[in-house]
């Protein structure tokens, strides 16, 4: 009798201790949460994403860095102006020379803390690469772009992948059919990939296993598409995305950025540059997961290209 009153107490115990270890193992209550069980006691950790921003002045076209902090589906969210050494947040400002107008792309490289943007066939400077720390846009250096092999050139939205470290680009020299192209940060040399798209494209932008997505804008919204990234070739789309990235009259056919924050929502972020409303907005399309959409209007500059930051 001693030993079964014994043997009840200690398997009582176990089961104590079993199910308090449910209750206060991080991962176990990650577990209980993905189920929709609710946790009383212990709230989730923030997921913070931060990421740089392209703005575009609409009168005088100068070009401006600001950093931007989460997204409509995760706030809270903040854009906030990175300030160089000449007081300001304008690229290329601390010499009259080298002040960069009509930038079409702005990427980061975490292992050098350069960001590398591009611009197009207009602007202060044509065809060219701009290199500045992230932490001072003000201060640049400029190089020509050429096309390997020849032939004409209109660059815009570059981005790193993170898979194979190469930088990316949109040529938009053939208008209704613009080309992924590779360039070297190095040289200032691009290299175009074999296939065309197809399509006129307004945004590119990579998750953190380097798959490659395009958007095409479709009067106030757009298709996303995805590229295989040897051979620049569509893959997947198009898949309309679920909402509106420029809103109004204005808005249709925008220039716009296209980001992937796979850090905490892994949803596609997107910004106007013309339109109504200059709106952050993030979503997914239904072939590429679930629908989502959310958006802030008013929340952003008159926005080019983004760029991944953390």
């Amino acid at each position: 009798m001693k030993k079964t009153i014994i043997g009840t107490m200690l398997l009582l115990f176990i089961g104590y201790s079993s199910c308090k270890k449910q209750t206060t193992d991080p991962e176990n209550q990650q577990v209980l949460t993905d189920a929709g069980i609710q946790n009383a006691t212990a709230a989730p950790a923030a997921c913070g994403t931060k990421y740089l921003n392209l703005a575009i002045d609409p009168v005088g076209f100068g070009s401006f860095l600001y950093k931007i902090v989460n997204s409509p589906s995760n706030p809270v969210q903040s854009t906030t102006a990175v300030i160089g050494s000449a007081g300001n947040n304008q690229i290329g400002s601390s010499l009259p020379a080298t002040t960069v107008t009509r930038m079409t792309g702005l990427s980061y490289d975490p292992a050098s803390g350069n960001c590398f943007g591009i611009t197009g066939s207009a602007g202060s400077h044509p065809n060219s690469l701009v290199k500045f720390n992230v932490g001072d846009p003000n201060v640049v250096s400029i190089a020509p772009l050429f096309l390997i092999g020849g032939g004409a050139l209109n660059l815009s939205d570059i981005e790193r992948n993170p898979f194979n470290g190469r930088f990316y680009a949109i040529n938009r020299a053939v208008a209704a059919n613009n080309r992924l192209v590779i360039v070297d940060v190095t040289t200032g040399g691009v290299t175009s990939l074999p296939l065309s798209t197809g399509l006129p494209l307004r945004g590119l932008a990579m998750d953190c296993g380097g798959k490659i997505y395009l958007m095409r804008m479709t009067g106030v919204s757009g298709n996303v598409y995805v590229a295989d990234p040897g051979t620049g070739g569509i893959i997947l789309g198009p898949c309309a995305y679920p909402g509106a990235i420029s809103p109004g009259v204005l808005g249709a056919n925008a220039e716009m950025g296209l980001h992937f924050d796979c850090d905490c929502t892994r949803l596609l972020v997107t910004g106007n540059f013309t339109g109504t409303t200059f709106q952050l907005t993030d979503g997914l399309p239904a072939c590429l997961g679930l629908p989502s959409y959310a958006a802030l209007p008013g929340s952003i500059k008159p926005t080019v290209d983004f760029s991944r930051l953390n």
